[in-house]
């Protein structure tokens, strides 16, 4: 259960990293102060790995992604920061949007993503949380069975 010294740390460590405090707020955001989960979907743990693809016009720029959780409504995922090619990888923008392609099995279901938080793990990590805004019905279908096999 998260308290206010918890939240405390995280926004110590936060400024330590020199990032916006907000992002670490919108992180704890998604649990309630009873440490009771606020996501509409439950979430699973796994070891994905996928392709997101800026939708900009001028940077179609494909990096390689590793999932850890995924649900009905989005996904966890770690990217190394010397994947982006250059010597600065960009910062991502809260509701910026991407494709996602995950790779399952013989399958490569497609789906466009928006950012909702955006943290450093490490010094050569991040993570973000990326909320499903649309798919193909085909994209839908692989990811709902992929789901009931998680489920058990």
């Amino acid at each position: 259960m998260l308290n206010q010294i918890d939240v405390k740390r995280i926004e110590q460590g936060t400024e330590k990293i020199g990032k916006d405090l907000s992002i670490a707020r919108r992180h704890l955001d998604m649990l309630a102060w009873d440490g009771t989960e606020r996501r509409k979907h439950p979430r699973y743990k796994v070891r994905w790995s996928g392709i997101l693809e800026s939708t900009s016009d001028e940077s179609r720029e494909r990096v390689p992604v590793r999932l850890s959780d995924i649900s009905e409504g989005g996904c966890c995922v770690h990217v190394d920061r010397s994947s982006w090619g250059g010597s600065k990888m960009p910062e991502l923008g809260l509701q910026e949007r991407f494709e996602l392609t995950l790779f399952l099995d013989d399958m490569a279901p497609k789906f466009l993503v928006e950012v909702r938080w955006y943290i450093p793990t490490c010094e050569a990590m991040y993570g973000a949380g990326l909320e499903f805004v649309s798919m193909a019905r085909r994209s839908r279908s692989i990811l709902e069975a992929a789901l009931r096999r998680l489920s058990g």
